[in-house]
């Protein structure tokens, strides 16, 4: 008798937990997880930060993808704009910071880059009643990350979760740039392409996103130097021309003598500016 009563009340507790872990409105405390794995590749992880009482209906999600030319970078880069604003300007927002394979000597050509960003954000779906968030998701990156967020906005948002994105002198249309810059091209975009446009132009044109910008898309801000000796202007007015004919929402900031980065005044109104976006259209 006393070891039913046992196995009854340990019934109850484990159905009293269930239900508060999956009750959207359950307090909860904030966490953090670093290097999160979303595959099996060394390279494939995320950090997580998850906000305090963090609700499956209102906690909103941003993810983060860091640059480098394909080839370089690394998430850390985001750790002081995490640390020092992101968590003081949107505490109440999960971020997502997302590492991915490189290119190197010939290995993890495109689309490698393309798809271990859209399996981050698959893995983050499978996660939303683990983790406790929302499906509304906005993605932010910079230069070859801007490149690769715009991609994943436009190109695999058929759920439509991704409402907003942010682009920090982020390539738009590969070709444009190919043809804009040949020593650029050659030295940084013909090696992770596998070509040129003329040797492999399907492959150009299923990379840029502005082969997938569509009506409905997800609002759009973009950021870039006017002097931007990387990814110049055009890429920019390249995609707003369209989004322009498309009615999407978008908002276009140029620092005319900023370079591909920039610092105070410009860095802290980038910040402002996309506080400000995510606000209004993550809703």
């Amino acid at each position: 008798m006393k070891n039913t009563y046992i196995v009854l009340l340990l019934l109850i507790l484990s159905l009293s937990c269930s239900k508060t872990s999956d009750n959207p409105t359950a307090a909860r405390e904030s966490a953090v997880y670093k290097d999160v794995s979303y595959g099996v590749d060394p390279q494939q992880k995320a950090d997580i930060y998850l906000p305090a009482n963090r609700t499956s209906v209102t906690t909103k999600v941003l993810v983060l993808v860091h640059g480098g030319a394909w080839a370089g970078g690394d998430k850390t880069e985001f750790d002081l704009f995490i640390n020092n604003y992101l968590l003081k300007e949107l505490p109440d927002y999960a971020i997502i910071n997302v590492n991915y394979r490189l290119y190197k000597e010939g290995t993890n050509q495109f689309p490698t880059q393309e798809n271990d960003v859209k399996a981050a954000c698959d893995f983050l779906n499978s996660k939303r009643k683990e983790y406790a968030v929302s499906e509304k998701t906005a993605i932010l990156g910079t230069s070859a990350g801007a490149h690769l967020a715009l991609l994943l906005a436009y190109k695999y948002n058929q759920t439509g979760n991704i409402r907003a994105v942010i682009s920090i002198a982020g390539p738009t249309d590969l070709k444009a740039l190919y043809d804009s810059n040949t020593v650029v091209a050659n030295s940084l975009l013909v090696p992770v392409i596998g070509g040129t446009p003329v040797t492999i132009p399907d492959r150009y044109t299923e990379s840029s996103p502005i082969s997938f910008a569509a009506t409905g898309a997800a609002a759009t801000l973009l950021f870039q130097g006017g002097k931007d000796p990387l990814v110049p202007q055009s890429q920019a007015e390249l995609l707003i021309n369209l989004l322009q004919q498309l009615n999407v929402p978008f908002q276009k900031v140029i620092y005319p003598d900023a370079g591909h980065g920039w610092g105070d005044p410009e860095l802290t109104d980038t910040f402002n500016k996309c506080r400000d976006f995510l606000k209004q259209h993550l809703q």
